[in-house]
């Protein structure tokens, strides 16, 4: 013969702390209350507003747990029938989980936490561009580079040059030998030299002092 299920009351430790105010008479009708609501579905019906608050918390939490002990015992009675699935599904829907601080008549409940879409512009998912590895020139290209640009020079000297340095710029690895040879031009190219420095020299003498001179010594 099956043992009959017991019957218990669940009480949790919070409960100490919304009554740590109160009397050992409130605690005691308190306790009372709530046996009677779990096992004979009587409400308080007392006049003590602080023993009224804290059975409202604790009833409403005895009706959750009995809930869930039913399904509980629905399913380990291995129910199949599609209106109790459905009793089941839409019960455990309705009333999920309870997380912690069951004595608040508004328990915290697990909700599945959405994150809102994030619009892909593609930004997050570009990386930066990785450095490509230094290839020295040919001849060819540096001569296609210059005509574009309008530059004079001599590739074969160029890439001569360079390559008899390990294509170093100072004590440098050349990254960018575009670079280069915009320098290379700069330096290559000769600077006109301005015809005394720009501006016209004076004459040593007056020319009006001199003609006179001139003019006296015919006179002579």
């Amino acid at each position: 013969m099956a043992r009959k299920k017991q019957e218990t009351l669940v009480l949790f430790p919070e409960v100490l702390q919304i009554t740590r105010k109160f009397t050992d008479a409130q605690f005691g009708a308190l306790i009372r209350a709530v046996f009677s609501y779990r096992f004979g579905g009587e409400e308080y019906s007392g006049d003590d507003m602080a023993i009224d608050v804290a059975f409202q918390a604790i009833a409403n939490q005895v009706d959750r747990l009995k809930e869930y002990s039913e399904i509980n015992a629905k399913n380990a009675a291995g129910s199949e029938s599609k209106q109790g699935g459905a009793e089941c599904s839409e019960m455990q829907e309705n009333h999920p989980p309870i997380l912690s601080n069951p004595i608040l008549s508004n328990p915290i409940q697990s909700v599945p936490i959405q994150s809102d879409p994030v619009e892909d512009t593609g930004a997050q998912s570009a990386k930066p561009p990785a450095h490509t590895r230094f290839s020295p020139p040919s001849v060819q290209e540096i001569e296609e580079y210059c005509r574009e640009k309008g530059f004079l020079l001599d590739a074969e000297r160029f890439v001569d040059y360079y390559a008899s340095i390990g294509w170093r710029v100072g004590k440098n690895p050349m990254k960018d030998w575009r670079a280069a040879v915009r320098t290379w031009v700069k330096k290559d190219t000769p600077k006109p030299e301005p015809e005394n420095c720009g501006y016209v020299l004076a004459p040593a003498e007056d020319p009006f002092e001199v003609a006179m001179r001139k003019r006296e010594a015919g006179y002579a």
